[in-house]
């Protein structure tokens, strides 16, 4: 206010008026205050920033503003500003521009022959130390609607893929909602969000097992666990190396999928009438759950109904 000030009565005394420099130099300066108040809010500044010694504890950016500000202030007729991208990040605005450039290439085309086609693009960011927040791959999500994070503790475990579900992502769902409605199962959607829920609790759960260990917990999250690792192992870990496995179509997906969850209710159910968790644990029929994705073709839907069949009454056997 004191910078303001002074230069607002140095600059009245070089144009000459000496109606505005007695207007300046009155007791309370009521104009000035409110010229000032009206700058600050167009430029949305805090009118703490007044209050202040010029540049006294700025950061870059607010330095930058204050000096907008001076400038709407004393009004000059020209300005010669220097290091106008200082307090800028000039490489991050940079890397945002190019990686824009680079994704928007994606999407639905028509093809020099007339016809209609899709581009996906595919990219792979390798962060230093797999540190996310680092500005390549804090860009990159920005522009990617599908984003798959690898983890460093499934790669040290010799899990492949390497996959973490929990920072993996998918924006797509609301788009192809209706088409997996129409053309596959209409439950589409709601077993996603099981399984979604079901991954979630897994992760929780592998934060406390790292402490206690696994036979400390309740029988119901141990079946959490197990369930968990039906889904990561029997549905969602899949070889390109297998005849059978290396395609799998939409229905054959839902089936696995439903047949998953549908034992990991069933077997909640009996276990809530006080069977115990090891001995669901040690059912035959759960391995070849989890073989399913192997051992069952396509084309043979017979198959998954027997092995639904075979699991449901063992289940049942185990409560009497």
């Amino acid at each position: 206010m004191l910078f303001r000030s002074a230069c607002y009565g140095r600059l009245f005394e070089f144009q000459g008026n000496e109606e505005r420099i007695a207007e300046f130099y009155s007791p309370l300066r009521t104009r000035l205050k409110q010229e000032l108040k009206t700058k600050m809010e167009q430029l949305r500044m805090d009118m703490e920033f007044a209050r202040r010694y010029v540049n006294d504890g700025f950061s870059g950016g607010e330095m930058k503003r204050a000096e907008i500000l001076q400038l709407a202030m004393l009004q000059p007729k020209f300005a010669i500003l220097d290091e106008t991208d200082s307090g800028l990040d000039a490489d991050a605005v940079r890397l945002a521009t190019r990686l824009a450039e680079f994704y928007e290439r994606a999407g639905a085309v028509t093809t020099l022959n007339g016809g209609q086609g899709s581009v996906s693009v595919i990219g792979a960011v390798s962060p230093p130390g797999g540190d996310f927040s680092e500005p390549v791959t804090q860009q990159t999500k920005r522009f990617v609607r599908t984003f798959w994070g690898l983890d460093k503790e499934l790669a040290a475990a010799r899990y492949f893929p390497a996959i973490n579900p929990i920072d993996s992502y998918s924006e797509y769902p609301g788009l192809v909602a209706g088409w997996w409605a129409e053309h596959v199962d209409p439950g589409w959607q709601e077993m996603r969000g099981q399984a979604l829920v079901l991954l979630q609790e897994d992760y929780q759960l592998q934060r406390i097992v790292k402490i206690i260990g696994e036979e400390a917990l309740p029988d119901a999250q141990r079946l959490t666990l197990a369930a968990a690792l039906w889904l990561k192992e029997g549905f969602l870990q899949q070889s390109a190396f297998d005849p059978v496995d290396m395609f799998c179509p939409p229905a054959k997906q839902m089936r696995m999928l439903k047949l998953i969850l549908g034992t990991f209710r069933k077997a909640r159910e009996v276990m809530a009438g006080g069977v115990p968790f090891y001995q669901v644990r040690e059912l035959e029929e759960l391995g070849a759950l989890m073989r399913m994705k192997s051992a069952i073709k396509a084309d043979e839907p017979e198959k998954f109904d027997e092995l639904e069949a075979a699991l449901r009454d063992k289940l049942e056997a185990l409560a009497g």
